[in-house]
């Protein structure tokens, strides 16, 4: 991973509570979220949550405003920091913004910002008492007018709105209870007090103004008293008429004292406004914080007033058609009595923020959990529908943990609560979501960590620490909506409660639906014994099909609580859960040594292990367990580190091992441990603005290496596998929010490389905590505490090698088959392929880094003789994550992922080191996931994704030996092609795009030339015929060419231009196989009907004379097979080919001469002792590349050196085919070192090449011994194969001298009229099952078995 391709995949950040810290506008909603500005649409169906946070604020964002300055749109934004900013679009990020400016005019905190774009006027009011006016233009904002107000109070909100002379009115109030307004003239550039509207009894906390029609505006303003007042701006109505239509207000006799019906003007000289009171709004019961008009450019034709108050309500206010009277047409969010609002959980303190959706169609609001919540009109049923917001902890997040197991991240914070966060999966889309809120407390939480994947430990500002056990809720939620396993065991409950005025999670059971929590049916039960409804859960309140809103959240999420751990006399400080889970270590704030102690916690029976460890003397701010838990490491604030040891015969007994007083000069704030694999070596992170890397080792640590940052080190996490080049990754964050990532070499501990992540992926405050994600399923690999915020790098290797390290160590469903997903033990149950494909698509999440790796791997060997892609198409498609929506692009994409690696782990690349920490199976989970993708129902397949997936599936079968499985995709393949019509151009799609088409046609004649081989290699029957089908060759133009979408002349030099020559060679060869099997004898009950049809006038020798002609006429490029990889990739594609072509040759030549009927001895030695010399002249990795495939070549020339063995040999043509014999195993032992299959083959050829030069060095002694009888039984005792020694012949004794009638009898035995003629070997040296052909494991007997579970249900 390095900090340049890192990108954030998922923030969580809750909002300000402040009515003006939030605005709406087409395709963003921009809303204060601590010192920063959270950017979020929610009108994106991909419900991704908040896109990027806005740094650069120093305190609290209080107000926001999105306005459009010259057709740009620019974020105006105020905070307590007392300065006002402005952010334009970035260049960089198409949904982020970059700060332009900053104005500190203002002496206090900046509360509201009012903006009329029509005059570009801006307005801010601060807590210092002013309201300052301001010009906005594309370069800026320029201050006109200060406004200080009078009497003095503090602007809350303001409103603008322009009259129809051009004068522009100002309504300001806040901290009174009163509004002011203001005018400017058109000519008049300063604005001027001209009307005071009284009436309300409290803080006025908002103001709007709405145009009615041309000649009148309505002015809304919403107040602490509960009560909204609407005001008419109107110039032709009278005093009277206005207090004539304020009495028909039935309010009005509720609130008499404090209405008025005075009226007040308002305007230009030239055209005055009369401003009087409409109508008092009443049915809030608590403070109202906003009050904001429908906007007019909506569909609505009449005016529609949302309000949102602090008693968890949102109105929606119109005034009666019949009689005029406003009324409240509907009420959104929470009735409290009934929700349970003296429980911890039942009161969310208010809606402090109600906004319109652009269109009118939808709304949201901000409550006091920092959630939002929105509501959407459903036009056919006229209502208002809830759908999913987002949510964030509102104060600052102390620490974090993941699960496990990775399926989800826990987080706690000083908003008192800790927060479950995982992934929601769907229909091949997946985000990321609040799923739960295990823990709501009354103390600011400090530390958590997980134990297992069903319980946490976490601790707070108090002197104890509470674990947590999951309910069966939460786990059925993560289950169906995460896709992970489940993983409650035993009886659990359901839900959990916090009982009134408790602090502590009970554990509640859900009861039925027409069921009272006591069991008393709702029927028949009484009123009087109704229980707090808070405290009953009903079963289908936690069934959920997404994740749960914020009502459900806040109560039916909570985590029962299991124990509690006492010991500690100050608050928690740090927590530590060991690896196996079994253990936990503690500590708290201390300014002693008494209290500077770390506390041991059995997990089986919760009790302390005595007696507490010691080393510090100030509080311990992290501890930190060594992946095999044999190590216990601490730092604190007295600057020290301490690592305590296991005891070898207690897992809870541990001692002090070593420590260093002095390990930092100032104290040391986090801690963590390397992964394993490079010994015991951590990190400690301080104030001294440095890491330090120690390596311990015999009971002693030696700092390695110091690291610098410019700030305070606050945090530090290692990756937890090594990176792919044997290094170690290092993550570690400041006091100022900077993370950077470190690069070490894990032998000698030097830094590589420095990188800073981007300033939009890091928190603008402290990064308190950063955790590297434990390998299994999920896709992001660093998560950091501050605004919490989740990091995924696209290609990091250690995240790779991290989750496919959990693959190999999980169990699978079935016996001795190891699970390397994740995912059989919830897809190999019964359920259906959408659950499957959910699973795989869970798992290809996960592998984003791994995936982009084996890609490239595609195309640096497999390319070039497959090219069944567009390259940069592939590459655009895999970056905007189209596998993960895609189900045939996803199949194509795991099968070439499957073949890549494969042949990588086979010695394609040369260097294996690249792929060494890869599980021995990968391959096969990526064969497994195209194999599933694939429908099952082949009518469902249809697209050119899913007859690539099936040819790729079947070339990889070759690479594994699985010659059946080859069959099987292969005719899978020709199936898709003839329900497709593929092998007609004309029969394709009308729209197919030049791409497209080139893609086609590629697919097409790579399929029809593994038909054609596989007809030549495994004997099978050719599905193709080149003279049926009409479909062009591929451009002979490079990818970036076609991607004009226009026709491009080939060119001769190009890569391409071979590919075509190795088709043309298939085509040669589909001819030669027809010709060889025409040959064969047909049996007694068929007659030849092809020899009447068809004559083989064409010697085979004209045939290839022809070809070579052909090869001849190819660029001089094309002919150069034993050149070099030379790192440029347009010469090693060439390479590539003219390795290819040399191949294909051999194998044209092989089948022509097997169409020959005679063929003498030396005619075979001919044609195997060129193809030989042409392998190995080939340039190494190309035949390397070309992999599994080249061996079956190799086979060819072995069945013809057999054919050679198996008849009369003369003593030369013996020699002769042993040292062709020979050449091959070594070439053999060059190729097989990787390649699975095949491995061992040239030793046992060289076994059976021994075996035939003993049993020839016993016959030439039997030759000799004829005339020498007393050497004849020394022969006979020393040869070990003595099974083809010859019997004395008929009457010949022991020892005795033949005869020379029994001489020639001997040697008719062998075959030889006299020493060294002619002869034949025994068949059993020489038949099939003698030689170790690479080719033998083509039989089932040979074939290498796919792992169970990879196969179909």
């Amino acid at each position: 991973m390095t900090s340049r391709n890192v990108r954030t995949e998922f923030i969580a950040a809750g909002g300000n509570r402040h009515p003006s810290a939030a605005d709406w506008a087409p395709g963003l909603l921009a809303f204060g979220a601590g010192n920063n500005i959270a950017l979020w649409d929610p009108e994106n169906e991909l419900s991704n949550g908040i896109s990027a946070l806005l740094a650069g604020h120093t305190d609290l964002v209080n107000a926001v405003k999105i306005v459009d300055v010259a057709g740009q749109r620019h974020i105006i934004s105020g905070a307590a920091d007392r300065t006002l900013r402005i952010w334009v679009p970035d260049a960089t990020h198409s949904t982020s913004f970059v700060q332009k400016w900053c104005l500190d005019n203002h002496a206090g905190s900046v509360n509201v910002i009012g903006v009329l774009v029509e005059n570009n006027v801006l307005a801010t009011g601060a807590a210092d008492g002013t309201v300052m006016i301001w010009e906005l233009s594309v370069s800026g904002a320029k201050l006109f007018q200060t406004i200080s107000l009078k009497p003095r109070y503090l602007p809350l909100t303001i409103a603008l709105a322009l009259l129809e002379d051009g004068t522009v009115v100002l309504a300001v109030a806040g901290t009174s209870a009163s509004v002011q307004l203001y005018t400017r003239s058109e000519e008049d550039k300063g604005f001027e007090l001209q009307a005071t509207l009284t009436g309300h009894e409290g803080w006025v906390r908002s103001l709007d103004f709405v145009r009615k029609n041309d000649g009148e505006l309505m002015l809304a303003s919403g107040s602490q008293d509960k009560y909204i007042r609407l005001w008419r701006f109107d110039r032709g109505n009278t005093a009277s008429e206005n207090l004539a239509n304020g009495a028909a207000d039935p309010g009005l006799a509720i609130a008499k004292k404090s209405l008025s019906n005075k009226a007040h003007q308002v305007g230009s000289e030239g055209m005055k406004y009369n401003v009087s009171f409409e109508a008092l709004l009443i049915g809030h019961e608590d403070w109202i914080y906003t009050a904001r008009w429908l906007p007019r450019s909506s569909e609505s034709d009449g005016l529609t007033l949302l309000s949102a108050s602090a008693d968890n309500s949102l109105s929606l206010w119109k005034p009666d058609e019949a009689s005029g009277v406003w009324i409240c047409e509907t009420r959104l969010g929470e009735i409290s009595a009934q929700k349970g609002s003296t429980t911890a959980t039942g009161s969310t303190g208010g809606y402090w923020v109600g906004l319109w959706q652009p269109d009118g169609q939808g709304v949201a609001s901000l409550g006091r959990t920092g959630s939002w919540r929105r509501w959407k009109h459903d036009r056919s049923s006229d209502g208002w529908v809830q759908q999913m917001g987002i949510s964030g902890h509102t104060k600052e997040v102390q620490s974090l943990a993941w699960a496990p197991n990775g399926s989800y991240l826990l987080t706690t914070g000083l908003d008192q609560t800790t927060r479950l966060f995982a992934e929601w999966k769907r229909e091949g889309q997946a985000s990321w979501h609040e799923f739960a809120r295990p823990q709501i407390h009354g103390y600011d939480l400090n530390c958590i960590d997980s134990l297992s994947a069903n319980c946490f430990i976490s601790g707070a500002d108090e002197k104890l620490l509470r674990v947590f056990s999951k309910p069966r809720a939460i786990d059925h939620l993560l289950s169906t909506l995460s896709g992970t396993a489940s993983t409650v065991d035993g009886e659990l409950a359901d839900a959990a409660n916090i009982p009134v005025l408790g602090l502590s999670n009970k554990a509640i059971s859900a009861v039925r639906d027409d069921e009272m929590a006591d069991g008393v049916f709702k029927e028949g039960a009484d009123e009087r014994d109704a229980v707090d409804p808070a405290s009953v859960v009903h079963k289908s309140t936690l069934d959920l099909k997404h994740p749960p809103l914020e009502d459900h959240l806040a109560r039916h999420t909570l985590w029962p609580e299991q124990e509690k751990l006492y010991g500690h006399g100050y608050e928690i400080s740090a927590v530590a859960a060991n690896p196996s889970g079994s253990l936990v270590a503690t500590a708290c704030k201390a300014s002693s040594q008494d209290h500077a102690v770390i506390r041991l916690y059995d997990s089986i029976d919760w009790r302390e292990v005595k007696p507490a460890l010691t080393s510090h003397t100030l509080t311990v701010t992290s501890l930190a367990f060594s992946d095999d838990d044999r190590y216990l490491l601490s730092v604190g604030r007295d600057r020290q580190w301490a690592v305590f040891e296991r005891s070898p015969t207690s897992y809870k007994d541990f001692k002090l091992l070593t420590s260093n007083p002095k390990g930092h000069s100032r104290m040391i704030l986090d801690c963590s441990w390397a992964p394993s694999e490079v010994g015991y070596v951590f990190a400690t992170a301080g104030r001294d603005k440095n890491v330090r890397v120690w390596r311990l080792e015999e009971g002693k640590a030696e700092c390695k290496t110091i690291i610098p940052a410019d700030a305070p080190v606050v945090a530090v996490a290692f990756a937890l596998q090594q990176t792919g080049s044997g290094g170690v990754q290092l993550a570690f964050g400041t006091e100022v929010g900077r993370i950077q990532i470190v690069h070490l070499d894990a032998r000698g501990w030097e830094v590589v490389e420095v990188g800073n992540l981007p300033v939009a992926a890091c928190p603008s405050a402290a990064t308190n905590a950063l955790h590297t994600q434990p390998p299994n399923i999920l896709p992001v690999d660093h998560a950091s505490a501050g605004s919490s915020q989740i990091l995924s790098p696209p290609s990091a290797t250690s995240r790779i090698d991290a989750r496919t390290a959990s693959f190999a160590s999980s169990n699978g469903p079935t016996g001795g088959v190891t699970d390397y997903t994740g995912a059989y033990n919830i897809v190999r149950e019964g359920r259906d392929e959408d659950a499957l494909e959910v699973a795989w698509r869970s798992f290809a999440l996960a592998s984003l880094g791994m995936i982009d790796e084996y890609l490239a791997v595609y195309m640096e060997v497999v390319y070039p003789i497959l090219p069944l892609f567009h390259g940069p198409t592939l590459t655009d498609r895999i970056r905007k994550k189209h596998h993960l929506t895609d189900r045939e692009f996803f199949a194509s994409v795991m099968a070439a992922c499957a073949l890549a690696a494969a042949r990588a782990r086979d010695g394609a690349l040369g260097d294996k080191s690249r792929h060494t920490a890869r599980p021995e199976k990968t391959s096969e989970i990526f064969f497994a996931a195209a194999q599933d993708a694939v429908h099952k129902d082949l009518s469902k397949a249809k697209g050119l994704g899913y007859m690539r997936a099936c040819g790729l599936l079947a070339v990889t079968s070759i690479q594994y030996g699985q010659i059946e499985t080859l069959h099987q995709y292969l005719g899978m393949y020709h199936t898709l092609a003839a329900m497709q019509h593929f092998h007609d151009e004309k029969r394709w799609p009308a729209d197919a795009s030049v791409v497209e088409k080139e893609e086609r046609r590629r697919v097409f004649w790579s399929m029809y030339s593994l038909d054609v081989y596989c007809s030549v290699v495994f004997d099978s029957i050719a599905k193709t015929q080149e003279n049926h089908s009409n479909v062009l060759y591929p451009s002979e133009v490079n990818d970036e060419d076609l991607l004009s979408g226009l026709p491009t002349p080939n060119n001769e030099d190009n890569w391409l231009r071979g590919y075509n020559f190795t088709t043309d060679l298939y085509r040669v060869l589909e001819h030669s196989v027809k010709r060889m099997r025409r040959m064969k004898p047909v049996g007694d009950d068929r007659i030849s009907i092809t020899r009447l049809l068809i004559a083989d006038g064409i010697p085979e020798a004209e045939v290839m004379d022809s070809v070579i002609g052909l090869y001849y006429q190819l660029p001089s490029s094309f002919k150069n097979y034993s050149l070099r990889q030379d790192g440029d990739r347009m010469s090693n594609y060439i390479g590539f080919q003219a390795a290819n072509i040399q191949t294909t040759l051999q194998l044209v030549r092989m089948t022509l001469f097997s169409t020959s009927p005679t063929h003498n001895v030396n005619h075979k030695c001919d044609v195997a002792q060129h193809a030989l010399s042409v392998f190995h002249s080939i340039a190494p990795e190309y035949l390397r590349a070309i992999s599994t495939p080249l061996v079956y070549h190799l086979g060819g020339i072995g069945s013809i050196l057999a054919s050679v063995m198996e008849g009369l040999l003369s003593e030369s043509s013996y020699q002769r085919v042993r040292n062709l014999l020979a050449s091959m195993a070594d070439l053999l032992e060059g190729l097989e070192s990787g390649l699975q299959p095949t491995a061992g083959a040239s030793r046992d050829l060289r076994t059976q090449i021994d075996k035939i030069d003993e049993y020839m060095e016993a016959q030439r002694r039997v030759m000799q011994s004829a005339s020498q009888p007393d050497h004849l039984q020394r022969q006979q005792q020393g040869s070990q194969y003595s099974q083809y020694q010859m019997p004395p012949p008929e009457g010949m004794m022991d020892g005795a001298t033949p005869t020379p009638e029994q001489h020639a009898q001997m040697m008719n035995v062998i075959n030889m009229q006299a020493p060294f003629d002619e002869f034949q070997l025994p068949p059993d040296l020489v038949n099939d099952g003698a030689w170790p052909w690479p080719f033998s494991f083509a039989s089932p007997d040979h074939q290498v078995p796919l792992q169970a579970g990879y196969h179909g249900r």
